[in-house]
């Protein structure tokens, strides 16, 4: 992947997939591309993992990153259907969690590096503030949520009715990166301050908790957006802080996570793992009407959604008891058949860059699940079909393949040219008469009942 990606960034001069840009700037889509390289050298893989991105690409892109969010913030134009001037909690609570693997990268040296180290720290605190601020989400007695934007709610006729835009999957957002921030060793935070965060996550889970419906998890205040991917995120953000909850949210969760196991066993069958498009609606602060907001993880979020539960101890017999290692082998291999066998990169029909982002992230969890909860490789009919398939689109396996085939071909032929050859030899020897083949072997025979008798 991270070849591949390297190897994309070079051609293209630049970050460019399928996805086009309303306007502004590709900031967020920036960060996006970047992140696996960052992610995958914090893990201190043994023997490393090559990063293959070129250093100078490396500190250009991010140093232009940083660059652009201190000069306008947390604003993601490629995923906004409409050109405003909002702030986004998704990508503040991204920018926190990147800044802190660029800050844990060993290789940012020299006065370019600590120019990066320093633009980095400078957007982490930011982020932080930002989605710290009580200004920027809403607390009542049903918990802590944020909305997609500052924005949160409105009031409409004349103060009679308060409209609220607080949302499942930002909350989430929210809250992973809240955890993240009280992990960070990259900057100093007081105890007090790690000791807000988790109030803030605790409040937060609880009200993510109260989106459950029918075993599920809803988006929406009211409760009636059901779409699978809300479930998704706000069970990966429970998951992600399950020792940090209520003891009734930790319950909460064993319940859902069962649902949504069957749930997606029964999507499985049904649909397959193919490319989705979700879309979710935010309030804006300078327009009237909400706006059409790309959520961009799609199965890779399913998958890193199940890595997370996967980490939790407490949920292993839950899991045990579902469907979960048929589950996690059919999304694993139906994503896997949706990479383009030709870059090595998602999705075939086109290149999405924000994929790899979570894609990277998952990949590194499952690779440490407990036994238990791992990989079963269950070779079933429609895994071998979409291997096949997967297989004659290559070109690279119908090389192989062909190259087989000539050498099968090669080794047949010469196998009847020996044969042939082996026919025509014993077709030369002259052959014994059959008078004299006839009397050699009666005196034969009569020697040897005669020899019998003797003895």
């Amino acid at each position: 992947m991270l070849e591949s990606l390297a190897k994309s960034r070079s051609q293209n001069k630049g970050w460019r997939d399928a996805e086009e840009e309303v306007s502004g700037t590709q900031v967020f889509k920036i960060g996006e591309a970047l992140r696996p390289f960052y992610l995958v050298a914090a893990q201190g893989f043994e023997p490393p993992i090559e990063i293959h991105l070129e250093k100078s690409d490396l500190a250009h892109d991010t140093r232009a990153f940083f660059s652009i969010v201190a000069k306008h913030g947390f604003f993601p134009s490629p995923y906004s259907a409409v050109a405003s001037a909002d702030q986004y909690i998704d990508f503040a609570a991204f920018t926190l969690d990147f800044a802190d693997l660029v800050l844990r990268y060993p290789s940012l040296s020299g006065p370019s590096g600590e120019s990066i180290r320093k633009s980095a720290r400078s957007c982490l605190q930011k982020a932080l503030e930002f989605l710290t601020n009580p200004k920027n989400y809403l607390e009542d007695g049903d918990g802590v949520r944020w909305a997609g934007t500052t924005s949160h709610s409105r009031t409409l006729k004349k103060g009679k009715v308060t409209e609220r835009f607080t949302d499942t999957y930002f909350t989430a957002n929210a809250i992973l990166a809240l955890n993240r921030a009280r992990e960070i060793k990259t900057i100093p935070l007081p105890q007090d301050k790690k000791a807000a965060l988790a109030e803030l996550i605790r409040k937060a889970g609880r009200w993510i908790a109260k989106r459950e419906k029918q075993g599920l998890l809803t988006g929406d205040e009211e409760r009636d957006n059901q779409q699978l991917f809300y479930t998704t995120w706000g069970i990966r953000a429970l998951a992600e802080t399950y020792h940090d909850q209520d003891a009734p949210v930790r319950d909460l969760l064993k319940a859902v996570s069962a649902t949504y196991i069957e749930t997606l066993d029964k999507t499985l069958d049904e649909k397959g793992v193919t490319v989705t498009q979700n879309y979710i609606y935010v309030f804006s602060t300078d327009l009237e009407t909400q706006l059409p907001y790309e959520e961009r993880t799609s199965w890779a979020g399913v998958l890193l959604a199940l890595a997370s539960l996967a980490r939790v101890q407490e949920l292993e017999p839950t899991l045990e008891a579902s469907r979960f290692s048929k589950v996690l082998d059919a999304v694993f291999n139906g994503m896997m058949a949706l990479r383009d066998p030709v870059s090595d990169l998602w999705y075939r029909e086109y290149f999405i860059i924000s994929v790899h982002s979570f894609l990277a992230e998952a990949l590194i969890r499952l690779s440490g699940l407990p036994p238990r909860l791992g990989f079963s490789y269950e070779v079933t009919s429609a895994l071998v079909d979409r291997a096949v398939q997967e297989a004659l689109a290559d070109s690279r396996c119908v090389k192989l393949v062909q190259q087989l085939f000539y050498e099968k071909m090669s080794r047949l032929a010469s196998r009847r040219e020996q044969e042939k050859t082996m026919s025509h030899g014993l077709n030369q020897i002259s052959p014994i008469p059959v008078a004299e083949f006839d009397s050699k072997t009666k005196r034969k025979a009569a020697g040897g009942k005669q020899g019998q008798e003797h003895d």
